[in-house]
């Protein structure tokens, strides 16, 4: 599963995946904007939320397949590791991630 994002530019700054929760979008962190003086932030929009599409199939709703999909981002960016925070839903997300990818996380916040 594809999942719509906005990253800012690699320059050397550590990684900071941005996850919103229920009926929202990467959106929900434009107030935040400032975090990417000291951080390259990836902000993600969930399926079905913002510009990703919806799950195709039952499975890839489930937290598992969400889990795999921002993986699958990480993987896209070349990110070796990064810090990230969720909200709400996307809180659950990010610790589900960091139970299954603890090498992948440097922090989390949420």
């Amino acid at each position: 599963m594809m999942l719509h994002i906005n990253a800012d530019p690699e320059d050397g700054r550590p990684a900071l995946l941005l996850v919103h929760g229920m009926l929202s979008s990467r959106n929900h962190w434009l107030p935040n904007l400032s975090l990417s003086e000291r951080f390259r932030v990836v902000a993600i929009d969930l399926p079905a939320h913002g510009l990703s599409p919806a799950p195709v199939s039952d499975a890839d709703a489930k937290p598992d397949a969400l889990v795999q999909a921002i993986e699958l981002v990480r993987e896209r960016l070349q990110i070796s590791r990064w810090n990230i925070c969720g909200q709400s839903f996307g809180a659950a997300l990010t610790l589900r991630y960091a139970l299954t990818f603890p090498n992948r996380v440097i922090a989390q916040v949420f």
